[in-house]
């Protein structure tokens, strides 16, 4: 038995989730003993922590996480991701606007919780990079896995609850993720991400990302092109303006090579 959970908080007739959710568990709930935890406007916290209890109540295998504002679940994915036989595992997913990165990440620089305000834990020195697959592996470990559609043995909120970490029981401003992770990290349990596959966020496909990212980099282009010219057209230069003048495109140039000014 698997225990899904699947918060719709924010309920919202014109999102692509439900009916995308609604073909894939159709397609998935006999074979894989699929147990729903489907609440409405409920707070996230609230409803994965109850899938949580509900999973070690019944001795289901793995709770799988989901989130309302995806789509594009795909109809093999689960057994994809149980394949793996990972204890964390969770398909790549993207911001919902620009840079449209990845939201898996990897921790960097000085070492700290992934608990707390992002402003906070910048000025701490923490750093996260998005996480893609260069050259590497399909599976790869990672810091901080999203609930886009991740999957998670049963068996790690037992050794979680065991040592007092119960990742589901704060509301906000910081999301369950950031505890869930940092706790896993303090257990010593691994995340992986999978890049098999990628989950869309928001209004666009995955597939579409490049392209798009493509479009906003030509058109910020533009943005500081224009604000170049307009710098230089103030006032009549003098001499001294002029060379400022030129640096000012040179300096440019050399930031943004395939922008003609």
């Amino acid at each position: 038995m698997i225990v899904v959970s699947v918060p719709w908080v924010k309920v919202d007739p014109g999102k692509k989730f439900l009916p995308h959710w609604i073909e894939w568990y159709a397609a998935n709930k006999v074979r894989h003993g699929l147990r729903q935890h489907f609440e409405i406007y409920r707070p996230m916290y609230a409803v994965q922590e109850e899938a949580v209890e509900m999973a070690l109540q019944w001795d289901a295998s793995h709770v799988l996480f989901v989130e309302d504002d995806h789509w594009g679940f795909p109809i093999d994915g689960l057994d994809v991701l149980l394949k793996e036989d990972k204890d964390v595992i969770g398909f790549q997913t993207f911001r919902k606007m620009w840079p449209y990165s990845s939201l898996a990440m990897q921790s960097s620089g000085t070492p700290h919780s992934l608990i707390g305000r992002k402003e906070d834990l910048l000025a701490a020195g923490l750093a996260l990079t998005p996480h893609d697959r260069g050259d590497g592996e399909e599976v790869q470990e990672t810091h901080v896995i999203t609930w886009a559609f991740t999957v998670v043995k049963t068996d790690v909120f037992r050794r979680l609850h065991d040592i007092g970490l119960y990742p589901f029981q704060q509301q906000g401003p910081v999301p369950t993720d950031s505890y869930f992770n940092q706790y896993c990290e303090d257990a010593g349990i691994k995340r992986h991400v999978h890049f098999g596959f990628g989950i869309a966020h928001g209004e666009h496909d995955p597939e579409d990302l490049p392209m798009l990212r493509d479009i906003e980099r030509g058109r910020r282009g533009r943005v500081r092109n224009q604000a170049v010219m307009q710098e230089m057209d103030k006032e009549p230069a003098t001499p001294t303006d002029e060379k400022a003048a030129e640096q000012m495109v040179a300096e440019f140039q050399g930031r943004n090579p395939a922008v003609m000014v």
